[in-house]
């Protein structure tokens, strides 16, 4: 019987960061034996520790990276290759992406041989009703024509820690909170493995939204567990001793945003998010005294993308005897964003920011003032509605998008009957004039309809995935 060649993990990291090279395709690197190899390696980690990951500053927290491989490679360049730095990952590795095996197997690998300073968290597309359809089957099946691969990876998907805990006051996980959620000492027995069920709290970790507009719980729009408001997150914040909850799950425009007056945040960690939105992508870092800042990773250029597959990728494992200062000065990745890029930007502290209010614009000035004549020229004497809009009444626009409430022009009684002798009959206003109020439905012609009831203001700001600011009381 063949005896097991040992795993060599650096050597596997070694080839996944060569991929790209000439003759580094990934299926003629590593091969199927060795990607199921590591992933039971990596399943027995997972087992050896808790259902709850609690870990002490300081850390990276990154977000969502759904298989864009370059864009894990440039937080490792940007924030130091493992174990320079310590991460913890919010879950979603696979599906969308273009390389969802690169990057699940270069974090596996990573967790591998730095089981204590490499943390990875389960997302929603870490189950296999999701996988399955979103991507990641595909890609096993085309890249290495196996079922069994696929499976190997569930396997491993269903003993992955569902949260963290880092300094006993960020409480982080994939979805969001949950109503069965009463004490910490609930996350550290969450069963494992398990594939969570609908309803629980492994679903609600996994998929719970914050929502401005909710107070309490609500059925999610996605049809699977819950929205829920900021007085829910106040409370699950005093309940549980913690200071912040840290979660993913969602695109944000600028890669993170905060909710419940700065009480959760959300990270997303995949710029240019499939290839059809232009967000941002952030991480934050957590130091030892807790404080956090934010990195914030534009979305690149084509140019820049066409060219960063063309580039040898930064290796940072360096031969024994080899000089450390190439190891820091990144290679070609590095220089590359650094060049086209640009260099680091600081980092945002997080400090209490005022709300902000839209203002109200000042009034637009009236156009100039016309005197249409009629075919007997006579002036035709200005309508109510114009006078009002030319000053004379009262300003009806609004920031706020309101529809104007002026009276509606009544209809001349001589409309359409002979001039009468000795004088010129007065026309009724021009139907296209823009100074008449406007009705949905009206045509040239026809008798103007009154508005006979106020139409409801909007809302005063649509605040999308949960903006940080809050609209105005």
């Amino acid at each position: 019987m063949a005896v097991p060649t040992p795993f060599d993990a650096a050597s596997m990291i070694n080839r996944l960061l060569s991929v790209g090279m000439a003759g580094g395709r990934l299926t003629t690197q590593v091969s199927e034996a060795e990607l199921l190899q590591l992933c039971q390696l990596t399943k027995d980690v997972f087992v050896s520790q808790s259902s709850l990951i609690e870990i002490d500053p300081p850390v990276i927290v990154c977000g969502d990276i759904h298989g864009q491989y370059a864009d894990l490679l440039r937080v490792f360049d940007r924030n130091g290759f493992p174990p320079e730095s310590n991460y913890i990952f919010l879950g979603d590795y696979v599906d969308r992406g273009r390389q969802n095996i690169e990057t699940i197997c270069l974090m596996f690998s990573y967790k591998v041989k730095y089981p204590e300073n490499f943390f990875m968290l389960r997302g929603n597309h870490e189950c296999p009703a999701i996988n399955r359809v979103y991507g990641f089957f595909e890609e096993c099946q085309r890249r290495y024509r196996s079922v069994r691969l696929w499976n190997a990876f569930q396997d491993a998907f269903n003993w992955m820690p569902l949260c963290g805990l880092i300094g006993g006051k960020i409480l982080c996980m994939h979805g969001g909170l949950s109503p069965q959620l009463k004490e910490i000492d609930q996350l550290r027995s969450l069963p494992r493995p398990q594939d969570p069920p609908n309803p629980s709290m492994g679903i609600d970790l996994l998929w719970a939204d914050p929502d401005q507009w909710v107070k309490g719980w609500q059925g999610n729009s996605r049809g699977v567990s819950f929205t829920f408001g900021q007085d829910v997150v106040v409370d699950a914040c005093n309940k549980l001793d913690i200071d912040l909850v840290a979660r993913a799950h969602q695109v944000v425009q600028d890669g993170y945003e905060f909710f419940a007056n700065r009480r959760l945040v959300t990270i997303f960690s995949a710029p240019h998010y499939c290839g059809q939105f232009d967000n941002a992508a952030a991480t934050m870092a957590v130091a030892e005294d807790l404080s956090c800042a934010f990195s914030v990773y534009r979305p690149m250029t084509k140019q820049v993308r066409l060219n960063a597959k063309s580039i040898v990728t930064y290796k940072p494992i360096m031969p024994p005897g080899a000089d450390k200062s190439e190891e820091k000065s990144g290679g070609a990745i590095s220089s590359m964003f650094k060049s086209i890029v640009g260099k680091n930007k600081p980092a945002c502290k997080i400090e209490p920011t005022p709300l902000v209010s839209l203002p109200t614009p000042a009034p637009l000035p009236p156009p100039p003032p016309s005197t249409p004549t009629s075919p007997g020229n006579t002036p035709i004497p200005p309508s109510p509605t114009a006078a009002a809009a030319a000053g004379g009444g009262t300003n009806n626009r609004s920031v706020m998008g309101t529809v104007s409430m002026s009276q509606p022009i009544a209809q001349s009684p001589n409309r359409g009957a002979a001039t009468p002798p000795g004088g010129a009959r007065t026309p009724p206003p021009r139907v296209n004039s823009c100074y008449l109020p406007v009705n949905a439905g009206y045509t040239p012609g026809s008798p103007r309809k009154a508005v006979s009831e106020p139409v409801a203001p909007a809302p005063a700001r649509n605040c999308n995935n949960n903006s940080v600011y809050l609209a105005p009381k």
